[in-house]
């Protein structure tokens, strides 16, 4: 991935201008909004980020006849010089039935059970969004509601320069403070950006973070050290972290302690936590996460910390 330091409200107003003419021939209405303060720059992959904008931009306007499409800014999390952002691309057009809300991003689907003649396309931005989105740590989520629009929300982790907002949460956030005992993490985990945040946050707080690559790696570690708990991403190269899971749990059915594990997951769906709970995983992580989501599940999963709670 090529990382540059880009204005990020360059780069909206770029996407927007690419398909500026759409917009206009359709008489579509462009609202932009800015929900709190903006970095002036940031570090990111610009023609990914660009490319996912444009991608859903246009997926708006293909259905979407008449009314608005606008795009809301906002930051779920600005602390140290990672900045979480989320960017909603939000139409009044058809909107997506239910029952396609978790296929919507596989490849070649249009979405709708509409004429492919009036809605044509190949069905693939939707698809290479998601895909981008993960490769650069984040992830494109669907709010949507047939007849009533749709919003996709592009989730994602950017890193800012330490001069601009970087020793300031945004406003009404405190501090966080951890309080519970330091814990040993094995963190499995293929996606460096991602391994970056997720080290940084738990070595913040005093814990110690020995890092997997896959499943396998994991289990290899398991045998060798000791830890307290597992942050175990579910799609990783080699051995997945279903299997992973699975292979874990019959060792320990031998004999033996059972080991904390909470699932990370970037292509989050209804009712995943409760799936994963199912499996055997302890909790549940819906990546990019913030560093207080992070903090409480582990509070909640570990039962040295249950007494203790991160700073509110």
């Amino acid at each position: 991935m090529h990382k540059s330091l880009v204005s990020p409200i360059e780069e909206i107003n770029t996407a927007v201008s690419v398909v500026y003419p759409r917009l206009a021939k359709k008489g579509l209405v462009r609202v932009i909004k800015y929900m709190g303060p903006v970095p002036e720059k940031i570090f990111t992959d610009p023609r990914r980020f660009r490319q996912i904008l444009i991608n859903l931009l246009s997926n708006a306007i293909k259905f979407t006849e008449k009314g608005t499409i606008s795009i809301a800014v906002a930051f779920a999390e600005a602390s140290g010089p990672r900045v979480l952002l989320d960017i909603a691309v939000k139409d009044t057009g058809v909107g997506i039935p239910a029952d396609l809300h978790e296929h919507i991003f596989e490849p070649f689907v249009q979405g709708v059970g509409l004429s492919t003649q009036q809605y044509s396309g190949s069905g693939l931005g939707l698809s290479i969004s998601r895909n981008l989105a993960g490769l650069m740590g984040g992830t494109v989520n669907l709010e949507s509601q047939e007849g009533a629009g749709s919003t996709f929300h592009l989730l994602i982790p950017m890193q800012q320069k330490e001069d601009d907002l970087s020793k300031k949460s945004l406003p009404g956030q405190k501090p966080l403070q951890w309080r519970g005992p330091t814990l040993n993490v094995l963190l499995a985990e293929d996606n460096s950006i991602n391994v970056e945040f997720i080290e940084a946050v738990l070595m913040k707080f005093g814990h110690k973070v020995i890092v997997a690559e896959n499943g396998k790696v994991a289990l290899d570690k398991l045998q060798t050290n000791v830890f307290d708990l597992v942050l175990m991403d579910i799609q990783m190269p080699v051995m997945d972290g279903v299997e992973a899971l699975k292979v874990l749990r019959e060792l320990e059915a031998l004999g033996g302690k059972q080991l904390t594990v909470v699932a990370m997951t970037a292509y989050a769906l209804m009712g995943d936590r409760e799936k994963y709970l199912n499996m055997g995983f302890d909790g549940y992580l819906s990546k990019p996460f913030t560093t207080r989501e992070l903090l409480n599940e582990l509070v909640r999963v570990v039962p040295a910390c249950r007494q203790k709670t991160p700073a509110k």
